[in-house]
């Protein structure tokens, strides 16, 4: 949006290049696929009302019984007041508290699982996702910041902020299909591939030599 506003007042003096990440460090993707499960969705953030925890844990909690096979990971720092509100207003059967961890075991941690949610009310541009789609994971997240452009092209599923409904639905929607995870999967970790640090080098060296060319040539 910021893009097509500049753009419209000085056309082709303006070019969108997305933030990068380094996947240096980041371990090889699991990609998902039909013949296995890690039954775990995985959510990587502040454990804060802001990032639509209690809607995420109450939705856990209506569909927890029929999907008991499946485990809800909260990985990310909290306080513990909070956290003993959220377990005297809700069940935590089959959600595994991690805590907060260093960014390689966290990253391992979402390789390990088969989708990733962040259900936040308001984000700018979270790297998590760009890492969760680099992992190869089926994602879920929220229509804020740049999410829905970077989920856009049926890379993943965005939903509502605030909407425990969209959750459930969602996560079922995934949940009961297989298929669908794996396409989500190969999607993400091909997108990707435009927010590598590397990539995205290699599109400002070529912005800054057309402009080097066009200021030799006039």
């Amino acid at each position: 949006k910021t893009y097509n506003s500049v753009a419209s007042i000085y056309e082709d003096k303006v070019v969108n290049i997305p933030n990068p990440f380094n996947s240096e460090n980041m371990p090889n993707a699991r990609l998902l696929n039909n013949n296995e499960c890690s039954f775990k969705v995985t959510y990587l953030g502040w454990v804060v009302n802001t990032k639509g925890i209690e809607e995420l844990v109450s939705a856990w909690n209506k569909i927890s019984k029929k999907y008991s096979t499946w485990q809800l990971d909260l990985i990310g720092p909290y306080k513990e007041e909070y956290l003993s509100e959220l377990k005297q207003k809700y069940s935590f059967e089959n959600i595994n508290i991690v805590g907060e961890l260093p960014h390689d075991a966290a990253m391992d941690k979402i390789n390990d699982s088969d989708i990733f949610i962040l259900p936040s009310y308001t984000e700018g541009f979270p790297n998590v996702i760009l890492e969760a789609m680099h992992l190869g994971k089926a994602i879920i997240a929220t229509n804020v910041g740049a999410i829905p452009e970077i989920l856009g092209n049926n890379t993943g599923i965005v939903i509502n902020a605030k909407s425990e409904k969209d959750i459930i639905d969602s996560l079922e929607l995934l949940l009961n299909n297989s298929n669908l995870r794996v396409e989500y999967s190969k999607k993400a970790k091909e997108e990707s591939k435009q927010y590598l640090l590397e990539n995205v080098l290699k599109t400002y060296t070529k912005v800054w030599f057309d402009r080097w060319l066009y200021e030799q040539n006039h």
